[in-house]
């Protein structure tokens, strides 16, 4: 079960709002046998952000992960009485499992539910677009899924957001709006910095 898993194809659609994501989710979704859901909250960024604080705790490291496997009735009467730390940390899981809890938990949810004669699911967010450990870890899960990350123009990307969100508050130095204020500015700072997340590529957009 886990093997299968681990050679799942699933694609990711990462950016930012307005970058042309739903186009592309869209058009995946009318051919082939692919089907890429919506967005989700970002959820699946919280429950790695579990995994990555997880996986190597150091007191599960020290106490826990080495004894997996271990016999438990031999392990509680030899330990009990004389050193009980190794007993109060007595777990029945290692690091390996949980990244096999993460894999299972994001291919479950997204296989949900797929429309009849689609068998490659995928998602669309945009809350992971500069959170290049997101899409690096879920790569390292999924190590034959496709990750298309959007980048548009700044200008485009800023505009469809003021037109599609009411973003009306723009910096006064983008040529052809006026009335600067500090949460407009604040807004397309925040925007152009998770437009362009160091070391990932990503593909261009009109």
């Amino acid at each position: 079960m886990y093997l299968d898993k681990l050679n799942e194809e699933p694609i990711f659609l990462l950016g930012v709002g307005r970058c042309g994501s739903t186009f592309q989710q869209t058009w995946l979704n009318r051919t082939g046998k692919a089907w890429v859901w919506g967005e989700h909250d970002g959820v699946i960024g919280r429950l790695l952000a579990w995994g990555q604080e997880t996986r190597p705790s150091q007191n599960l490291r020290k106490f826990s992960y080495p004894h997996i496997g271990e016999d438990i009735e031999t392990l509680i009467g030899s330990n009990l009485d004389a050193d009980a730390t190794q007993v109060a940390w007595m777990d029945g899981f290692n690091g390996d499992d949980i990244v096999q809890i993460e894999r299972t938990i994001i291919s479950s949810l997204f296989r949900t539910r797929l429309p009849a004669g689609r068998s490659r699911w995928g998602f669309k967010e945009i809350r992971y677009g500069g959170k290049v450990r997101v899409a690096e870890r879920l790569l390292t899960l999924f190590p034959a899924g496709k990750i298309v990350h959007t980048l548009r123009s700044l200008f485009s990307t800023v505009e469809s957001s003021i037109v599609a969100w009411n973003a009306d508050r723009p910096c006064s130095g983008l040529a052809g709006y006026s009335g600067p204020s500090r949460d407009g500015c604040a807004f397309i700072k925040a925007l152009a910095n998770s437009l362009v997340p160091p070391r990932f590529l990503t593909t261009g957009s009109c």
